[in-house]
């Protein structure tokens, strides 16, 4: 029984983007090639589908043009996946060139946005009316 399991991620924190995409091909009890496909925001359960198959020929397939799809991720949302893990099986699948491991440092797609918010030392004024914010202040200086 031959196995194939891949893990690939896609990480841009300052574009908020944190996607993973896995599959998994394996046999089931009667003999069919089966394909789990689990994909979603890293830290959550994530969506998982299951595709079945008539032999490992087409299930590889499958999962080739998986791979050609998250390829296209840089034009589509703004940041490329890096393969995370692969089990022995899948190196044929897999080109170097194009899945970098992840622990290499990704290259920036995008410039980076200049933070919003507050500049830092500006006064933070309330989203209360003058009247009750003097009110609340002189009452908190009074005690009561």
């Amino acid at each position: 029984m031959e196995e194939l399991a891949i893990l690939l991620e896609a990480r841009a924190p300052d574009l908020n983007r944190h996607r993973f995409w896995r599959v998994r091909i394996d046999r089931d009890l009667f003999g069919c090639w089966n394909a789990r496909v689990t994909f979603g925001r890293i830290g959550g359960a994530g969506r998982t589908l299951r595709y079945d198959f008539e032999d490992q020929d087409e299930a590889r397939a499958f999962v080739r043009k998986g791979l050609k799809r998250r390829q296209g991720a840089p034009r589509r949302c703004g940041v490329a996946y890096r393969l995370v893990e692969a089990s022995g099986n899948a190196e044929d699948l897999l080109s170097r060139e194009i899945w970098a491991p992840a622990c290499e440092p990704p290259t920036p797609s995008r410039p980076a946005l200049p933070p919003s918010g507050p500049k830092p030392g500006a006064l933070l004024s309330p989203a209360l009316a003058p009247t009750l914010w003097d009110w609340l202040r002189a009452r908190s200086k009074s005690g009561s």
